[in-house]
């Protein structure tokens, strides 16, 4: 029992010297110290989806609102994706199909968003301009809302901080 113990022990031991030594090989990344999330501006999206029935020809205005519940000034900038779903449940972006080329016919009234104070709601109104052909079965999108960078990239980095909230449509 007790060699069982060293033997793992020891075992163990290899592996954290080994992940140690991996960890030494990875580059550097540099960012700026003094972000600070508690003074920039948050994004909060209210409704989080809405479900309409559309028919061939239909012009359908919405909106859906993007709140900053930061303490500091925000900016953003609004766009759509067709949703998917894969085999194992995880919702794709890219993947353009029958059932998500609504995203083809979503316009958006303005897409960029500058300096929202903190308390202050954007309502973000989009119009989607359904075809006379459209294919029969649901259509979905979603679109998000997304912050810019919060420092800028350093040469040599791929780092990126920033922020994006989706809110879903589903057309019948």
């Amino acid at each position: 029992m007790i060699k069982k113990t060293i033997k793992s022990f020891a075992v163990l031991a290899a592996l954290a010297v080994a992940f140690v030594g991996f960890g030494s090989f990875s580059p550097n990344v540099n960012a700026e110290e003094n972000i600070d999330s508690d003074k920039d501006g948050t994004l909060t999206l209210t409704p989080a989806s809405d479900r309409q029935e559309l028919k061939p020809g239909q012009v359908f205005n919405g909106h859906f609102n993007i709140v900053n519940t930061g303490a500091g000034p925000l900016d953003f900038n609004v766009y759509v994706k067709p949703i998917t779903v894969d085999s194992s449940c995880t919702e794709q972006y890219e993947v353009e199909n029958e059932y998500n080329i609504m995203a083809n016919w979503t316009k958006f009234e303005q897409a960029d968003f500058e300096d929202i104070q903190p308390g202050e709601t954007a309502k973000v109104n989009f119009t989607i301009t359904v075809p006379e052909d459209i294919p029969s079965g649901g259509q979905y999108v979603v679109m998000f809302a997304e912050t810019g960078t919060k420092a800028e990239q350093a040469e040599g980095t791929s780092i990126k901080v920033g922020t994006r909230v989706g809110y879903k449509f589903f057309a019948d």
